[in-house]
């Protein structure tokens, strides 16, 4: 037999299950949710004679994470390294971990730290800038792992871009001969955007030509 749940005095008038009436399980709704929330819940069955009670632990948390530090206001060159910091809310039982992804790939980074202050978390990491960086999606994702290692919560944060600096690289020549004239072509890419000299060796001397 099961009742309808009775929450202590603190979680009245906030916490709501439903259904409103007996059943094998509820879904519980929460209304000006508060951190002291994020704990431990218990929860009891009177049969009569004697009661029956469990206890679990619960997780408030956030809907996403933010991003609040990486280059805003400057371009890192390639190989410079910068500061990325994400942070995300969360009270109550669980563990948690970050993770930093470049599109879809995972960014791996040798040095880190998590710190947890009164219900907020803060990844702050040091990257490397790479030219696979420049002007592609990044975002930080916390996962939530529950404590019976059932199931996990993952939340991405909105995506970030900015430019990184880069030398010119893969440059190729190519040519096409016409009948009275011969076509040459040349491409690389790099950030900022390279700018092209055609050069003309004559006599082991280079020469400069448009």
């Amino acid at each position: 037999m099961y009742e309808t749940p009775n929450f202590e005095s603190k979680f009245q008038n906030r916490w709501k299950a439903t259904p409103g009436v007996e059943s094998s399980s509820y879904t519980f709704t929460v209304d000006k949710s508060k951190k002291t929330d994020g704990m431990r819940i218990k929860a009891s069955i009177a049969d009569g004679t004697s009661t029956d009670s469990v206890e679990t632990g619960i997780a408030i948390y956030d809907s996403i994470p933010r991003i609040i530090e990486y280059p805003k206001d400057f371009s890192p060159e390639e190989g410079e390294e910068f500061m990325f910091s994400c942070e995300f809310n969360y009270w109550g039982s669980g563990h948690s971990e970050f993770q930093i992804f470049l599109n879809d790939k995972k960014i791996h980074y040798k040095f880190s730290k998590v710190i947890f202050i009164d219900g907020l978390i803060t990844l702050k990491a040091n990257l490397s800038a790479s030219k696979e960086m420049n002007d592609n999606n990044i975002y930080c994702q916390l996962s939530l792992h529950r404590t019976d290692g059932k199931s996990s919560l993952h939340f991405k944060s909105q995506p970030i871009k900015f430019q990184v600096l880069y030398k010119v690289n893969d440059i190729n020549i190519s040519s096409e001969i016409g009948k009275t004239e011969i076509e040459l072509s040349c491409s690389a890419v790099g950030n900022p955007p390279p700018k092209y000299e055609w050069r003309k060796v004559i006599n082991r001397k280079m020469f400069l030509f448009f």
